[in-house]
């Protein structure tokens, strides 16, 4: 099972854009993202929600 960072990471691969144009879509510094998807910066949760709010992510309970 993939963790949140996982899922995240992945899904900002798959959208083919780049983290300027991901940046402007969202407000999250490019930068940050550049250090985020390196693997040497968190984000933020504040940051995380609307990077997926812009991919169209969402948080789910497993069912148990």
């Amino acid at each position: 099972m993939k963790n949140i960072e996982q899922v995240l990471k992945q899904a900002i691969k798959d959208t083919g854009l780049t983290h300027y144009a991901i940046s402007k879509a969202t407000g999250v510094q490019a930068r940050s993202l550049d250090r985020f998807m390196d693997g040497t910066q968190s984000l933020r949760l504040d940051k995380a929600a609307l990077l997926a709010m812009h991919l169209n992510l969402e948080l789910k309970r497993k069912g148990r």
